[in-house]
C-alpha cells in the first residue's frame, strides 16, 4: 500500500533537501510488477482506479489482485459508495480516499507471496556478491573521532564463533526500527551518557539514535453472519479454528491449481478514512478544540516534535486525507484474545495512521547478545486513544449499511462481547485499550532529519558524525507513512541504491 503524498512532501518540509512525493514516486514503481485483474475481479472489486502512471510493469515484487468472486467483498466497495467514499484514484496517485478491493504481494503464476527476496533472485549470480547466512552483526568497527568517523568493518557471529568483514567503500545498515540503532549504541553511537554507563567507547554522541519510535495500532470488531451462508457468501472460519476438513479441502484446492482460501490472503478488501464525524461541520469545531487542548503549550520530548505534530494536524483537520485504514477479513478475529465461537463471521479492523505517541528502544548491556529494552508508549498520547476510538466506531455505521448491512445474522452478535457497547465513545476507547495490537509497522527510530531536530541520518542516509555508515530500512523516516510501510522502503532501498552508486561513481 502507498502513503499520501502529503506525509512524503513532509519528509523534505522538515529539512530534507532532495525530498519530496515527486522525488520518490519513481522509485514505488520501480520496486514491483503489477498483474492487471481480469475483467471478473475488476467488475466484482469495482477495479477501475489503476493509473499506469503509477503502476510498476517491470520490478522485482510481484503485485496481483486475488481470484475472489466472495460477495461480501463485493458488498464492501458498494458500501462504501452508499457512504459516498467510493475510491476514485490509484491509491499510489498518493491522494486516495475511500474503499477499495486492494492488490497484494502475490506472484499471479505462483500463487506464492512475492518477498523481497525477488532482488536476491536476480542478482545472486554476481562475481561481487558473497552471501552468509546464520550471521548476527554485533559491531560496526569504527576509527576516527569527531566528525571524521570511519566504519572499516563489522564485527559478528556465526555458528559461535566471533568474524570480522572489512569495508572497503561503506557499510549498509538495514537491521529495521529496533535493529539498527541497537547496532548502531553497540558500536558507539548514541547518547554519550547512556553508552559509558555501559562501558562502551563512544565515538559519535547522538541522544537521538533509538527514539522518535512510531507504529500502526490496529483493533476490530467481529460480526455474527447466519448459520446457513447465502450462495456465493463465503468465511474462513472453519479453516480458521483448525477443522480438519477444511484444512484438507483448502490444501487440495491450493495445491491442484492455485485456488481457495489460502491463494487469496486474509485481508481483500481496504480502505483510507478520515474522522468522518469531525472533519466537517459541526464535528470540525470539536476537532479544532481537542487538537488546541492537546497539542498546546511546549515541545517537550523531541526536537521536531511542533513539526511533527502540526504535520498530522494538518492531516487530520483535511477531509481528502485518510488517517485511518479499515479492512474486512472473512473470519472470526482474535482480538482481546477471546476463544473462537463456533459460526460464520466477518472481522471489520481499524488501524490510527497518524498516530502522536512516540517511543524508543535504547540496548541495557554492551553485550550485543542481549536484548534491547524497547518501551513503544503505544496510546500514550491522549489523542490517539480519542481519535482511534472514533475511528472504532465507525465500524459499526459501516456493517448498518446496504449492502453489507444485508449479511448480518439479524439479532447476531458481535465478538468480543465487550464490542457490543462500542456505539458509545468512552466504551469505545475502553474497547481499544483492552484490545488494541501493533501492525509491526514500527518506523523512525534512526530519522532522517536535521541533527538539530533529533536526526541520526542525512539526507542521503549517512549516519551523522561519520563519513561511511549508512542505514537503508524503516528507522529513517522522520515519520510514519500510512498503511503497510513495505513499499515505502523498497522505495527508499531503491534511491538509496542510486545514492550508493553516485557517491562512489558507480554509473
Amino acid at each position: 500500500m502507498a502513503p499520501s503524498k502529503s506525509q512524503i512532501d513532509a519528509w523534505g518540509h522538515i529539512g530534507n533537501s532532495g525530498w519530496s512525493w515527486e522525488a520518490l514516486k519513481p522509485y514505488y514503481k520501480k520496486a514491483h510488477t503489477l498483474a492487471l485483474p481480469s475483467e471478473a475481479v475488476r467488475d466484482h472489486m469495482h477495479i477501475n482506479y489503476i493509473d499506469d502512471e503509477v503502476r510498476g510493469r517491470s520490478g522485482p515484487i510481484q503485485v496481483s489482485f486475488p481470484e475472489d468472486n466472495n460477495l461480501i467483498s463485493k458488498a464492501w466497495i458498494e458500501t462504501f459508495e452508499t457512504l459516498g467514499y467510493n475510491l476514485t484514484t490509484d491509491p499510489f496517485s498518493g491522494e486516495a480516499l475511500g474503499g477499495f478491493g486492494n492488490s497484494l504481494t502475490l506472484d499471479p503464476k505462483t500463487k506464492t507471496r512475492s518477498y523481497s527476496t525477488q532482488y536476491y533472485k536476480a542478482a545472486q549470480g554476481r562475481p561481487n556478491l558473497h552471501v552468509e547466512t546464520g550471521v548476527e552483526a554485533h559491531k560496526i568497527l569504527l576509527k576516527g573521532e569527531g566528525e571524521n568517523v570511519v566504519a572499516h568493518g563489522v564485527e559478528y557471529a556465526q555458528n559461535g564463533e566471533i568474524k570480522t568483514v572489512q569495508a572497503r567503500l561503506e557499510v549498509i545498515v538495514a537491521a529495521g526500527a529496533f535493529n539498527s540503532p541497537r547496532l548502531l549504541e553497540l558500536s558507539g553511537i548514541g547518547n554519550a551518557k547512556h553508552l559509558q554507563s555501559l562501558g562502551i567507547e563512544v565515538k559519535v554522541d547522538n541522544p537521538f539514535v533509538g527514539e522518535n519510535l512510531q507504529d500502526h495500532l490496529m483493533t476490530g470488531i467481529s460480526y455474527e453472519l447466519p448459520d446457513q451462508l447465502p450462495e456465493g457468501v463465503s468465511t474462513m472460519d472453519s479453516l480458521r479454528r483448525g477443522e480438519p476438513e477444511a484444512i484438507q479441502a483448502a490444501m487440495q484446492a491450493y495445491k491442484t491449481n492455485g485456488s481457495g482460501p489460502l491463494s487469496v490472503g486474509a485481508v481483500m478488501c481496504y480502505s483510507y478514512m478520515g474522522l468522518v464525524d469531525l472533519v466537517k461541520e459541526p464535528g470540525q469545531t470539536k476537532l479544532k478544540q481537542l487538537l488546541d487542548e492537546h497539542l498546546g503549550g511546549e515541545q517537550k520530548d523531541f526536537p521536531s516534535q511542533k513539526f511533527q505534530y502540526d504535520h498530522i494536524r494538518a492531516i487530520l483537520e483535511n477531509p481528502k486525507e485518510g488517517t485511518a485504514s479499515y479492512f474486512l477479513t472473512p473470519t472470526q478475529g482474535s482480538w482481546g484474545n477471546g476463544a473462537l465461537l463456533p459460526g460464520n463471521w466477518f472481522t471489520l479492523g481499524a488501524a490510527f495512521l497518524t498516530p502522536f505517541s512516540r517511543g524508543n528502544i535504547h540496548i541495557a548491556s554492551a553485550d550485543p547478545t542481549k536484548k534491547a529494552i524497547l518501551d513503544p508508549k503505544y496510546l500514550s498520547h491522549p489523542l490517539d486513544i480519542e481519535f482511534h476510538a472514533r475511528h472504532l466506531q465507525y465500524l459499526n455505521t459501516i456493517t448498518k449499511t446496504q449492502p453489507l448491512a444485508g449479511f448480518l445474522k439479524p439479532g447476531g452478535k458481535r465478538g468480543p462481547e465487550i464490542a457490543e457497547k462500542t456505539e458509545d465513545l468512552d466504551a469505545a476507547k475502553a474497547y481499544l485499550q483492552k484490545t488494541v495490537l501493533s501492525n509491526w509497522h514500527s518506523t523512525s527510530t534512526c530519522a532522517m532529519m536535521p541533527r538539530e531536530l533529533g536526526g541520526v541520518v542525512d539526507s542521503r542516509l549517512i549516519v551523522y558524525g561519520t563519513k561511511n555508515v549508512r542505514v537503508v530500512d524503516s528507522s529513517i523516516m522522520p515519520m510514519i507513512v500510512r498503511a503497510n510501510t513495505q513499499s515505502t522502503v523498497y522505495a527508499v532501498a531503491e534511491r538509496a541504491a542510486d545514492f550508493i552508486k553516485q557517491d562512489h561513481a558507480l554509473v
